[in-house]
């Protein structure tokens, strides 16, 4: 089953700036490798998006919405990554509130 994830660039780029920190997480049971092992994937994927998005970008365009398609499971993995940030990582009020705004998406689609 495929989620489809309506995203702006600056969300883009606020989920692959958190993304890329994942590298730097301790795994320590099956559950925590596991989860970071779908982690490694979704951060490669963003990364496509991104520097694909990047290229396009100008000021017309970059609060313009487009899909990003993940399966079930990177999406659920992303939301639990998404709620673990909001909480833990200095946050602007604009970039929280755009990541609250995906987290809620996620968390509706994911039920």
């Amino acid at each position: 089953m495929k989620i489809q994830i309506p995203l702006d660039f600056e969300q883009l780029k606020i989920v692959f700036n958190l993304l890329e920190n994942a590298y730097n997480i301790k795994t320590e049971t099956r559950a925590e490798k596991t989860n970071m092992s779908i982690l490694i994937d979704l951060c490669d994927k963003f990364q496509i998006k991104y520097n694909s998005k990047r290229k396009d970008l100008d000021l017309l365009n970059s609060r313009k919405k487009f899909k990003m398609s993940l399966k079930f499971h990177e999406a659920d993995t992303l939301r639990m990554f998404l709620a673990f940030f909001l909480d833990s990582v200095h946050l602007n009020d604009l970039q929280r509130s755009k990541i609250s705004k995906l987290h809620n998406y996620i968390d509706q689609k994911t039920i």
